[in-house]
């Protein structure tokens, strides 16, 4: 069944007309009692009122109105608490209704749904039951994502940058049928992850969750992290082609390997490995050049880069050069100097 349908049904057992706002069909039903208290009464009045003028709404979100016209009506000097007491008792219990109502409604259509996908955003099986899936109602469907995947579009989506890394928040996409998610799916999957999951919840999501699921808010008071995560994410996932990153990579070694015996990378040296062995070093120096550091952090960050460059001159003074090997009787092949173990640089300083 329908959305529509569905909507249309609840509304024929409940005998409210069909393009009624459920919440206001029940305050018309209140209206209509003929024991009601004449405050009550007063109140249901103004909020149906309006709901059908429809006024320009100083509240950026429009179904808050209610809760705005009630508190309008409520906070008159002139009323008692008892007053006050009866128009709170009148105006929850019709927000009761509705709100079950409105469960019930999302239980039916979870229910009903058909699943849109089986596979995970890796092609692995993904079975729904499990509590690390995160499930989203959407288009009439269910997607299924692990928490992983849910967060990496999150992620991408907020730390969107552009070469300088000058972030741009975009709203998160369903991948499967590129509709924007709604924020109501960002508060479920927040809930889970945090109750059921029992998970601590990733940074950036947190932050988000704390100003609301607001993408300007998110821009205004996080921009520097967000910078941050979006030099992280372009130095694991570079291409290892990437010309202008791979002179800076040299700039950097010139700049800071404050050494006798200088870094020189040779032009026939293998960029995939250049690129793989320095991923850690880089990473620290597009935070120097791009994050907006503070004073403190900034020579911090610029100390450790300048001492793990001085450890991997002082371990593989070659590194980077080609070597000449003269074996008995055979003409000179040249090799290239590199070692594997400077590797742990990358996780040990960041």
């Amino acid at each position: 069944m329908e959305n529509i349908e569905l909507t249309t049904k609840l509304k024929d057992i409940l005998k409210i007309p069909t393009k009624t706002n459920l919440f206001y069909a029940l305050v018309q039903r209140e209206i209509n009692k003929p024991n009601q208290e004449v405050n009550a009464r007063i109140l249901l009045q103004v909020l149906a009122y309006h709901h059908n003028k429809k006024p320009v709404c100083r509240c950026p979100i429009t179904h808050l109105q209610k809760y705005r016209d009630f508190h309008t009506y409520v906070d008159n000097p002139f009323f008692s608490k008892t007053v006050k007491s009866a128009l709170l008792d009148v105006f929850g219990r019709i927000q009761q209704v509705y709100l079950a109502l409105s469960r019930f409604a999302y239980i039916w259509k979870i229910k009903h749904a058909t699943p849109a996908n089986t596979l995970d955003l890796f092609l692995n099986e993904i079975d729904h039951k499990k509590r690390y899936i995160i499930t989203i109602y959407q288009s009439k469907k269910l997607f299924y994502f692990t928490v992983k995947d849910f967060i990496n579009i999150v992620q991408r989506a907020l730390c969107n940058s552009s070469g300088d890394f000058t972030v741009t928040c975009l709203p998160p996409r369903n991948p499967f049928n590129k509709a924007p998610f709604q924020k109501s799916h960002y508060y479920n999957a927040y809930f889970q992850m945090r109750y059921e999951m029992r998970m601590t919840i990733p940074e950036i999501f947190q932050h988000w969750a704390r100003v609301g699921f607001s993408l300007n808010l998110i821009d205004k008071k996080y921009m520097t992290i967000l910078q941050r995560y979006a030099i992280k994410n372009f130095i694991w996932n570079v291409d290892k082609s990437h010309t202008i990153y791979i002179k800076d990579i040299k700039t950097m070694f010139c700049e800071y390997a404050v050494t006798r015996c200088r870094i020189t990378i040779d032009e026939d040296f293998p960029m995939d490995v250049l690129v793989e062995k320095t991923r850690g070093y880089m990473h620290l120096f597009y935070l120097l050049r791009f994050a907006g550091l503070d004073e403190t952090l900034y020579d911090y960050y610029e100390t450790v880069l300048i001492g793990g460059l001085r450890e991997l001159v002082k371990f593989n003074p070659g590194f980077g050069r080609k070597v000449f090997v003269l074996p008995h009787k055979q003409k000179a092949k040249p090799t290239y100097a590199f070692n594997s173990e400077i590797v742990p640089f990358e996780t040990r300083h960041l």
